[in-house]
């Protein structure tokens, strides 16, 4: 984790996430300050799905978006906005669809769902998982939210 918060905090988060990774292996969990400019926290599994080291996406937070296949960047872009424009609190909203593509040519079909949580110290995170799905699921599921944009 690449911000202050407490030890307690930090050792809690990552057992909570690690246990789940190991019991799902399909999922990464992610924290990013309110802004959506700073990555305060991804579990391991980022690296699997993106096809980068952990550690180069806090420092580079924005790097990400350059492994998201060119077709449906758009429409990704429009999700993003559409969940900052309600605030995180539309469950329905807040869903997101889109192909991670590594460097070697290797894709991820990645379903994406976040909200907003704001901490007693009135900081607010974006907190996120996102799951690696079946190319086909992801497939019949893009083209339902793609009809609905």
């Amino acid at each position: 984790m690449k911000q202050d918060l407490s030890t307690s905090s930090v050792q809690f988060i990552t057992s909570v996430f690690a246990t789940f990774e190991q019991q799902n292996e399909d999922y990464v969990f992610w924290i990013r300050d309110g802004s959506m400019t700073q990555q305060i926290y991804h579990s391991s599994n980022f690296s699997k799905f993106w096809g980068c080291s952990a550690e180069t996406i806090y420092d580079m937070p924005m790097l990400w978006i350059n492994f998201l296949e060119q077709d449906n960047l758009s429409l990704y872009m429009s999700q993003l906005q559409e969940r900052h424009n309600n605030n995180y609190l539309d469950a329905d909203k807040n869903l997101a669809y889109y192909k991670v593509t590594h460097l070697d040519g290797f894709n991820n079909h990645m379903k994406d769902n976040c909200f907003r949580c704001q901490c007693p110290l009135g900081r607010e995170y974006i907190v996120g998982i996102s799951k690696n799905i079946k190319a086909s699921q992801w497939q019949d599921e893009f083209q339902i939210v793609k009809n609905q944009w």
